[in-house]
């Protein structure tokens, strides 16, 4: 199917971008290969100083569409996508993975069959840089509501792999600044108390593994203090109905936080550290 320019969109796909001039070509045509469902892709460009974006406009579809934006982080390019998105749906992806193939429209198709979910999600994989894969994270055989888990704290998988009703979305606020990383599991979380979310097994998403990828360049302790947080909100919003992001100074609540995890996170530090030498040792 050919989508024609006068043809309403169904599906909102956010690539944020930041200097992936070597992936995001790539990126982008796993998602464009898909002429089943109405789409565009907002290229949300976060301050690029590369090609990326040269390399963007040079596969000349139509269905993109580049917005700038302030640099100032994840989520904040994420909620620059959402405020311009026309779909009724959105899904993200990043600018140095992959869209299986059929992946849009099969999620669409369900939720469009289960008016009562609000987001279904899936298992995904890791690959090389060069894209050969390396492991599969499926985490469960088993096709099954995940809503309760998720209210529990549970994220079983990437965020790359849902895709939201936009209207859901917008009623969460979007993602939240604060969270320097972590962004994602934050808004799972919440998701989770918004509406309902389905888990189909099988993989929806290709998670590129280099060494400018969040998992090379974000700290684990880094990683590891905002997930706490973003637990720790859950379990506010469960105690009292909303958390310390709904009337905290931001400066004031990340001094806050910092003090209150800081003597948790020097003491696994210290763990890793005598983990790694008794490992060194082969003393385990």
């Amino acid at each position: 199917m050919v989508q024609s320019r006068n043809q309403s969109v169904l599906v909102s796909v956010v690539v944020p971008v930041y200097n992936a001039e070597r992936y995001i070509a790539a990126a982008l045509s796993s998602i464009l290969q898909e002429h089943t469902v109405p789409l565009e892709v907002i290229v949300v460009n976060d301050g690029s100083t590369d090609a990326s974006l040269t390399r963007a406009l040079a596969l000349g579809d139509t269905r993109l569409r580049i917005v700038e934006n302030r640099g100032e982080g994840i989520a904040d390019a994420l909620n620059t996508g959402l405020a311009v998105a026309r779909g009724q749906y959105m899904v993200r992806c990043d600018a140095d993975d992959l869209y299986p193939a059929n992946r849009i429209a099969r999620q669409v198709n369900w939720l469009s069959q289960n008016p009562e979910f609000g987001a279904i999600c899936g298992g995904y994989a890791a690959i090389a840089p060069k894209g050969s894969p390396l492991v599969q994270f499926d985490d469960s055989p088993i096709a099954e509501e995940i809503t309760l888990e998720l209210c529990a704290g549970y994220a079983r998988t990437h965020l790359c792999t849902y895709a939201i009703r936009t209207d859901v979305l917008r009623s969460l606020d979007g993602f939240r600044s604060y969270f320097k990383t972590a962004e994602d599991i934050d808004l799972q979380l919440r998701l989770g108390e918004a509406c309902r979310v389905w888990y189909e097994p099988g993989i929806h998403y290709y998670y590129r593994l280099h060494r400018a990828s969040i998992t090379h360049t974000k700290s684990s302790t880094e990683r590891e203090f905002f997930d706490a947080v973003a637990r720790e909100f859950q379990s506010q919003r469960q105690t009292t109905g909303m958390d310390d992001l709904h009337f905290e100074d931001i400066v004031k609540l990340d001094l806050a936080y910092q003090e209150k995890w800081s003597c948790f996170y020097d003491i696994l530090l210290i763990c890793k550290t005598i983990a790694a030498v008794f490992k060194k040792q082969g003393a385990y």
